[in-house]
């Protein structure tokens, strides 16, 4: 199976790049697909084993963060990468969209969603550009137009993967798909071995983007009011100013990135860990704290309810002011924290639990696909020895469209992998019954010496309707959901094959 793997841009290094770089480890042939790189950079380092392959609009974008104000070219970014020769394209999708490119019938897509495009929907972002009157007025008029790209783009994605509980409700809200949670990989056992006996000394921890919306200024003005260390791990991004603001206001150790085994050392070490994004997708760093033995202080929200068990492994914050936050420290240092506890929690989120679920999906999808193209074949089979016996070949067209009907009516009722499989052998049925039959009755048909443009004129026609249908499937989806879209399907596969049976034979 030809694989190959999305990003949306190799650029910092951070948690969505640390679930890439463990697919990229599952599958160490496939090619990492992005919409430019940033060569020397930390994330360019971290995958300077693979070949990685830009979109042509590359040397336009990644200088100067001209990505960001570019977005609007988006649609054209990602289209321009043609993945139709891959039988599998796994996309990790978040910020800046990774989807939309061609593909194949015969491809399958899997998104592994950090999250949907947080500005597109009102989330708070991480440089909150909005604040300028002139940006606000370009966002209005651009994100209209990337929200139907976006949802567009959602509906051709096979199998929707997140990484919590908190992703999982986004994706259905705005894309109105189901998906199955998958935890980030989190390497536990080598936090575990590096930190045990480990003294823990007088600081507390933060690892993050040096950006806006991580709670990073408020915890810095805690530490210099309360007079606690802070050392803090990460890289500035785009146009934040968090770095020199943090520079400015003196008593926290900023350590910029540093090496895994230096980060390992720094989480082992520190008393405490801290995390107030107010809205966070997920938040592998906290469970990386408690893997080390750190228990944690983090927002009562976003992907931190799904990880931290307050009293047990850290504290809920219910907001990040100075007198919520040293209350909460105060609170902290009088509990003893048990480091069982915390690993216990920690091992929940693996790497091993991540690849293993992960596989099960890919699996699953390779079963459902190998069992339509077997059946399809075993039917051509006969279809081939007694296709052309049957007089009436027409009729071999109405009964695929009818038994193409009742299979997309039985996915309303699907409620397990072998009613899936099941299906499956109706659609390969149908597909061995019809795709000769047309093609038998359009060359009867054809004009003499006009073979190649009534195929190609057929060819535009089928690809036209299938995109139409495509844009019109998303909408009736968002708005009267799936089982709508099934029967509707199925009412048209009915109606072909009455238009067949009662159609004068002369026409036909």
């Amino acid at each position: 199976m030809k694989v190959a793997l999305v990003h949306d841009y190799i650029k910092e290094f951070g948690g969505a790049e640390r679930v890439l770089r463990t697919l990229a480890d599952m599958y160490p042939t496939a090619p990492i697909f992005t919409a430019f790189r940033i060569p020397g950079s930390s994330c360019d380092r971290a995958f300077a084993d693979r070949k990685i392959i830009e979109s042509p609009w590359a040397l336009l974008i990644k200088y100067g963060n001209l990505y960001s104000p570019l977005r609007f070219l988006i649609p054209l970014i990602w289209g321009s990468l043609d993945l139709s020769e891959y039988d599998l394209v796994i996309t990790s999708c978040s910020s800046y969209f990774a989807r939309g490119f061609r593909v194949s019938p015969k491809t399958k897509v899997i998104a592994y969603c950090h999250t949907p495009p947080r500005f597109l929907y009102g989330y708070e972002t991480s440089i909150d550009l909005q604040r300028f009157w002139i940006v606000r007025v370009y966002a209005v008029v651009v994100n209209h137009f990337l929200r139907i790209f976006d949802f567009w783009a959602a509906q051709r994605v096979d199998k929707w993967i997140v990484n919590s509980k908190n992703v999982k409700k986004r994706v259905w809200k705005f894309y109105r798909k189901d998906a199955e949670v998958i935890y980030p990989p989190v390497e536990i056992e080598k936090l575990i071995s590096r930190s045990k006996g480990v003294r823990k000394e007088n600081y507390f921890f933060i690892v993050s983007r040096l950006v806006g919306a991580k709670g990073l200024v408020e915890a810095a003005e805690v530490a210099k009011h309360s007079g606690f260390k802070l050392k803090i791990v990460g890289e500035a991004v785009g146009f934040s100013q968090i770095e020199s603001r943090l520079r400015g206001m003196g008593g926290v150790a900023l350590l910029g990135r540093v090496s895994d085994p230096k980060l390992r050392q720094l989480y082992a070490k520190a008393k405490g860990f801290i995390a107030l994004a107010r809205d966070e997708d997920f938040g592998i760093t906290v469970v990386e704290a408690m893997a080390s033995g750190t228990p944690v202080i983090a927002f009562n929200g976003g992907g931190f309810k799904e990880s931290v068990i307050d009293g047990v492994t850290g504290l809920f914050v219910d907001g990040t002011d100075k007198g919520t936050l040293e209350k909460a420290i105060r609170k902290f240092e009088k509990i003893k924290w048990r480091r069982a506890d915390l690993i216990k929690q920690a091992r929940k989120f693996s790497r091993e639990n991540f690849e293993k679920k992960f596989k099960k999906i890919i699996d699953k999808m390779s079963v459902s696909t190998a069992v339509f193209y077997v059946s399809s074949t075993i039917f051509l089979l006969f279809v081939a020895r007694w296709g052309d016996r049957i007089r009436e070949k027409e009729m071999m067209l109405v009964v695929s469209y009818v038994i193409r009907g009742l299979g997309f009516l039985s996915y309303i009722f699907i409620g397990s992998a072998l009613a899936l499989i099941l299906i499956q052998v109706l659609f390969g049925l149908s597909e061995s019954l019809g795709t000769p039959t047309f093609g038998a009755l359009f060359a009867k048909h054809i004009d003499k010496k006009e073979e190649v443009m009534e195929f190609s004129d057929w060819a535009m026609v089928s690809n036209l309707v299938m995109a139409l249908g495509t844009i019109l499937g998303g909408f009736v989806v968002s708005s009267l959901g799936f089982n709508f879209l099934f029967v509707t399907i199925a009412i048209l596969c009915f109606l072909s094959a009455g238009w067949i049976i009662f159609t004068p034979k002369g026409v036909l």
